[in-house]
């Protein structure tokens, strides 16, 4: 299809959002939970999600390859962001880090990651 994949990470409420719609456009993607409980419900729901952690840089090359052209984190979590971060800016450098927030008060916290953001909710 041309583009390159986006990486998922964490089947939350808005990963799971993230998903579908690219599902609906056809964009690849791939879903990471390192959650046992929303990896399971998410594969018992049709997603097509894998068990890992993508701050590993092993399973982040395996998966993503160096085509990846985002990876969006599916909980505003500051410590998974921030750990995932050197991976992704290092070896990744072109590949965008994405993650929805809940108010605008840990969008400079975000940013200062590198991370874009938009409201989850109002």
């Amino acid at each position: 299809d041309g583009v390159g994949g986006i990486v998922i990470f964490g089947m939350t409420e808005e990963g799971r959002l993230a998903a579908d719609a690219l599902r609906d456009v056809g964009i690849h993607f791939t879903a990471l939970d390192n959650d046992p409980d929303r990896f399971v419900a998410a594969a018992a729901d049709g997603y097509d999600v894998m068990f890992g952690n993508a701050a590993n840089l092993n399973l982040f090359s395996a998966i993503a390859g160096y085509n990846a052209t985002a990876v969006v984190v599916g909980a505003p979590n500051y410590q998974i962001a921030k750990d995932l971060t050197p991976v992704v800016a290092k070896d990744f450098p072109n590949t965008a880090r994405c993650v929805s927030l809940p108010s605008v008060n840990q969008r400079d916290q975000f940013r200062d990651l590198g991370f874009r953001s938009w409201l989850s909710k109002t």
